[in-house]
């Protein structure tokens, strides 16, 4: 009720607004938010040539926090509550979607659209003359409330570059990306260039016509040169942690014979890990980490039932990879980009291969593929993983690949991350330096 009755107001405030054509006011409501939720997330420079207005999403910070700490860029955050707020107060609720968006061509709907735009125009006229805003960046191409402030970018010629978050893709996947009506059926995206983690990612684009090949540049994710650089600082004699990613307590849908998930094994791993945690808490910190702090308490409820307690282990959804990198002993996951990412360090990677994990191997529905790599330690069944785990925690675990690890872990991820060199952020910065300087030629 209470939702309606907020969703009323603001249609009907933006209706006034339009009506006594005071857009001035949204300009500067626009501006004062961006000030007060940019204040506390990145530090600026009136040095920095790049003034990127950032259209927050969650997850996006993962890669822009390492980009503006080592490069010359302002980035200027406008609220994502506050974008799905007046996108949501112009347009009917069948647009309200990443997929119907693209097709709601009827009269009513193209005015709506048509009007969104204009207010956009206002606000961002507005934010180049208080914020010197260059450039605008994304997460993804085809999020409805992205595509009328984009279109409206190009009408005042401002440059939008994609930092595509979900490049990374298995077989499945990129399947699925291909069937999905605004792909099958070429719907048009307004951005001028996007840039992804690795080839695959530039592949999946280009050979779906999202854009040509010119219009999509590998760089990486900026996200691993805090990987990087965290392994450089790393001091193998401090590795007190083991840590398991976990991929199976989050919203069960998603995990439906569609999904990519293995619910049956995530539960299984988890059981397995608490067990392991109460030989060892007096050695060892043992933490599983969430993808969200929604599910931590659904996590040790599970644990409960097998009576591993708090003491034993810690369930989080907080933790930074600068902590995992420099004091893992070692980390365990399935399918996940923060597995892959993982694999630029020569931390031990255990990867549970029991339960639904074969099948999804063999349907290409896994990073992972039924004929194992040297990049990493497969466990075929709770004993095996057990035991591999017992062995690593007490030294007695011998890698014949380790001394071309780095090389094996190199080659696996290219693909889908490219290098993880601590250049990515570099790679982004002058991707988008080139993008803003032809747009001042």
């Amino acid at each position: 009720m209470k939702k309606s009755i907020k969703k009323l107001f603001y249609k009907n405030f933006f209706k006034l607004i339009s009506k006594i054509k005071a857009e001035l006011l949204l300009s500067y409501f626009s501006y004062y938010l961006i000030l007060k939720k940019t204040k506390n997330r990145y530090r600026n420079s009136v040095q920095n040539e790049i003034n990127a207005l950032v259209i927050e999403k969650g997850g996006f910070d993962t890669d822009l926090v390492p980009l503006q700490n080592s490069q010359k860029i302002n980035l200027y955050l406008f609220p994502e509550n506050w974008l799905m707020t007046v996108a949501k107060s112009y347009l009917d609720d069948e647009m309200h979607c990443q997929i119907e968006y693209h097709f709601k061509n009827d009269l009513i709907s193209l005015n709506q659209k048509k009007k969104l735009e204009s207010i956009f125009i206002n606000i961002l006229k507005y934010l180049q003359i208080k914020l010197d805003i260059n450039v605008i960046l994304v997460k993804n191409f085809d999020y409805f409330e992205h595509q009328d402030l984009c279109k409206a970018a190009k009408k005042i010629n401002l440059k939008i570059a994609v930092i595509y978050c979900e490049s990374v893709t298995t077989k499945f996947s990129a399947k699925s990306f291909a069937e999905a009506k605004s792909i099958k059926n070429r719907a048009r995206f307004p951005f001028d260039l996007i840039l992804v983690s690795g080839p695959d990612g530039k592949n999946l684009l280009v050979e779906n016509k999202i854009c040509s090949d010119d219009k999509v540049v590998v760089t990486g994710y900026c996200r691993t040169d805090v990987i990087y650089n965290s392994k450089n600082d790393a001091d193998k004699k401090e590795r007190n942690i083991l840590i398991l990613f976990d991929f199976g307590f989050e919203d069960l849908q998603f995990y439906g014979d569609e999904g990519y998930g293995a619910l049956k094994l995530a539960y299984s791993v988890t059981k397995e890990f608490g067990k392991l945690s109460q030989k060892f808490s007096d050695k060892y910190k043992f933490i599983i980490k969430t993808r969200t702090n929604q599910d931590i308490e659904k996590v040790y409820n599970y644990l409960d039932t097998f009576n591993i307690k708090k003491t034993d282990i810690t369930v989080t959804g907080d933790l930074q990879m600068e902590t995992i990198v420099k004091n893992a002993k070692v980390a365990i996951g399935y399918n996940s980009t923060t597995t892959l990412e993982l694999l630029g360090t020569n931390i031990p990677f255990v990867l549970p291969y029991w339960f639904e994990a074969k099948q999804n191997s063999k349907m290409g529905n896994s990073f992972f593929q039924p004929t194992h790599n040297p990049s990493y330690i497969p466990a075929e069944s709770p004993e095996e993983f057990r035991k591999i785990i017992i062995d690593i925690v007490n030294n007695n675990y011998i890698d014949k690949n380790q001394n071309n690890l780095s090389k094996y872990r190199e080659d696996f991820i290219y693909n889908s991350l490219y290098y993880i060199d601590g250049q990515a952020s570099k790679r982004t910065f002058d991707t988008l330096e080139k993008l803003v300087l032809q747009n001042e030629k």
